[in-house]
């Protein structure tokens, strides 16, 4: 497997382990829309899964596009990640994101 595929595959399961996490808090939770808690736990589980792979996480910020949308930025040595919400209160549908090279 080619390292930017390995990349993209660890963002997979770091999407799955926060889908589990959302599904549980959401179960005991479910007045609340918990849409930011997926994503910050998403973010955090992919950042720790970089890590303990042996990727430096040089930076992680949060921009906004051409439309006033909230996107989250992680930066590694060698690729940019991009990660999008598209989850909304109610309807799983999960995150976007690009991996690109720098």
């Amino acid at each position: 497997m080619e390292e930017l595929e390995f990349v993209s595959w660890l963002i997979c399961i770091s999407q799955d382990v926060a889908r589990e996490d959302y599904k549980h808090f959401d179960s005991c939770y479910s007045a609340d829309c918990l849409e930011d808690l997926f994503l910050h736990r998403f973010v955090d589980v992919t950042v720790r899964s970089l890590e303990r792979h042996g990727f430096k996480v040089l930076r992680r910020y949060t921009e906004r596009d051409d439309y006033g949308d909230e996107y989250t930025v992680i930066e590694l040595e060698k690729y940019v990640i991009h990660i999008r919400n598209t989850l909304m209160c109610g309807v799983e549908e999960g995150f976007e994101f690009i991996v690109s090279p720098k």
